[in-house]
């Protein structure tokens, strides 16, 4: 969990050090605006496209907006699709933040 005056960034893409999608101050609004981008990404995204080249075609400024300011209108339709992906028992992998602030998607096995 983070604390109270502690800001975290999400980034996006493979590139180092990567695009930020935004900063966040709650564990809780990490989940809410990767699950948006994740979501987002899986109804966007061509064939075997990596984040890297979606971010890249899209560019971050128009996901930023779609992600945290709805400029399509689509923000709890996302929010409840990813939702549902997640309840059906798709696999979900666990985030943390690291000493550092940054997010750090977990993908080893529990």
């Amino acid at each position: 969990m983070l604390g109270p005056s502690l800001a975290s960034s999400l980034f996006v893409t493979a590139r180092d050090p990567g695009d930020v999608l935004c900063t966040v101050g709650s564990h809780e609004d990490v989940l809410l605006y990767m699950g948006r981008f994740i979501q987002y990404y899986r109804e966007n995204a061509k064939y075997l496209e990596r984040t890297h080249g979606f971010v890249t075609r899209l560019g971050i400024e128009k996901i930023r907006a779609i992600v945290m300011e709805d400029s399509e209108g689509i923000a709890e339709r996302l929010d409840r699709e990813i939702a549902a992906a997640k309840d059906c028992g798709l696999k979900t992998y666990p985030v943390r933040v690291d000493d550092s602030g940054q997010i750090v998607l977990s993908l080893e096995q529990a």
